[in-house]
């Protein structure tokens, strides 16, 4: 079978159905959510908007498409210009080298040269100084030491924000430890919850209502009654044969 030849317009087409987009549902904690495969439009019908490539809230943006997309970029982002802070740190020392280690060889073998410039190839004990060697790894090996001390617990809060932000109704559960006692009806706690989360902050529908009584001390003594009576049909038993044989002992006497 022959096949058609690509066509830029059907490629462009194809891209812009593929590209994220804001689909807004009251329900959302920030009034909207990332699109499925293939959804294109709102509820409405109009077509949903895509994601701004610049804005304010760029990393909230980010944060829709859940915790593991966010976290990846914040913790590009916090590499880079954590390396381009020790890389500026580092720039002195790299000048300091190129300028001064230049005598390890001709032009041809010259050890401080190329990709290796300004780092201590080439370079005697009498060229390096504390001041333009020393002071700078230092501080490079201090702000990383810094880092991995730091990042952990940064990463922690992090992700318990983004977490939380995205977090509606129906991914955890509410305990009540002192319901009254003469309130029992799950359809009025099932009532008041649906009307407390529809025009809270996370607007979503409760799931289900379930309740349980506090009657440990009753049911334990249930289990002991019915282990008693368990004991008691066995002894019986017990006895009942141990009659019979009695009585069959007597017969084969006589």
């Amino acid at each position: 079978e022959e096949m058609s030849p690509p066509r830029l317009a059907r490629c462009r087409a194809h891209l812009r159905d593929r590209l994220p987009r804001q689909i807004f549902v009251d329900k959302a904690q920030r009034g909207y959510r990332v699109n499925k495969p293939g959804e294109l439009t709102q509820d409405t019908g109009e077509v949903a908007p895509l994601y701004p490539l610049v804005s304010n809230d760029v990393f909230v943006d980010m944060d829709s498409f859940g915790l593991g997309i966010s976290l990846y970029f914040r913790q590009l982002m916090l590499f880079f210009f954590f390396s381009v802070g020790c890389a500026l740190v580092m720039v002195a020392s790299y000048r300091y080298n190129a300028k001064n280690c230049e005598h390890s060889g001709t032009a041809e073998t010259e050890k401080n040269r190329g990709l290796v410039a300004g780092s201590a190839a080439g370079c005697a004990p009498q060229d390096l100084n504390i001041a333009n060697n020393v002071v700078p790894d230092v501080l490079s090996c201090c702000a990383i030491l810094c880092l991995t001390i730091v990042a952990n617990r940064v990463l922690y809060v992090v992700e318990t924000r983004i977490d939380l932000s995205q977090q509606t109704p129906s991914d955890y559960s509410i305990q009540v430890s002192n319901p009254p006692d003469y309130e029992d009806d799950l359809d009025k706690y099932w009532n008041f919850f649906s009307d407390f989360f529809a025009t809270g902050t996370n607007r979503e529908d409760v799931v289900a209502v379930t309740m349980s009584k506090d009657n440990g001390h009753l049911i334990q003594l249930l289990a002991d009654r019915r282990a008693y009576q368990v004991d008691l049909r066995d002894f019986e038993a017990a006895a009942a044969a141990a009659a019979k044989d009695h009585h069959h002992q007597q017969r084969s006497s006589f």
